[in-house]
């Protein structure tokens, strides 16, 4: 079943006057196997928590660095902003079967857009800084 014909199927029932979350409601997905579910949940988690795991990592080790040199601070950011990305990709997640609210629909563009966006033009500053600094 296409996503268009899933779109005016459940304009023609919310036409007709049913809703299509009652229990009485006939329409159902197609049920996923356990093959495409790892295929679409395994790589935004499995990415996700190795970025977050190895930027904590870093920040770890960069707070327990004693007679840091100035430059450091922008290695700082850098994994500031990869943390930042692991998180949003964790959170994607959960976000991708959430009904569709206002609220999850502010929260897939702002961790989509905002956060992204972000991100990417931190560490351009800081990918930019380190290059000037050397």
């Amino acid at each position: 079943m296409s996503w268009a014909y899933s779109i005016s199927n459940s304009t023609s029932i919310l036409q007709n006057g049913t809703n299509p979350l009652s229990a009485n409601n006939n329409q159902t997905c197609p049920p996923i196997t356990s093959a495409q579910w790892t295929a679409s949940q395994l790589p935004p988690i499995a990415f996700g928590t190795a970025i977050t795991a190895t930027q904590l990592f870093n920040l770890l080790m960069f707070a327990l660095w004693r007679n840091k040199e100035p430059y450091i601070t922008l290695h700082i950011s850098m994994a500031i902003n990869s943390l930042m990305g692991g998180l949003a990709n964790l959170a994607s997640v959960p976000l991708r079967y959430a009904f569709p609210t206002t609220t999850t629909a502010f929260l897939d563009v702002f961790i989509a857009l905002l956060v992204t966006s972000y991100i990417n033009c931190a560490v351009i500053f800081a990918n930019s800084a380190i290059s000037i600094d050397r």
